[in-house]
């Protein structure tokens, strides 16, 4: 998938956090994201901005992650950037 990139990930003591770019003017991109090495917790927060949040009149957009486990599944939308944090498990 050629029009989907990884634009920045990083993390911390507190968070473990990643974006993703879908380049792509029509078509979705659904991925599986699996994180190894870090014991992060079950909910997180996904932060999305791109070309349907700003014809929708809003800038970036911010959404609950639950039941997330090591490897999980997110859906970015076309033209998209949608950025994931997830804490540090307790």
């Amino acid at each position: 998938m050629d029009t989907l990139v990884v634009h920045a990930c990083s993390v911390t003591t507190a968070a473990w956090d990643c974006s993703f770019m879908n380049k792509d003017f029509v078509h979705r991109a659904v991925i599986t994201v699996s994180v190894n090495g870090y014991n992060h917790d079950s909910k997180g927060t996904r932060f999305d901005y791109g070309k349907q949040t700003t014809d929708a009149g809003k800038d970036i957009t911010e959404t609950p992650l639950e039941n997330l486990s090591a490897t999980f599944t997110i859906e970015v939308s076309r033209y998209d950037i949608a950025a994931i944090v997830i804490p540090k498990a307790h």
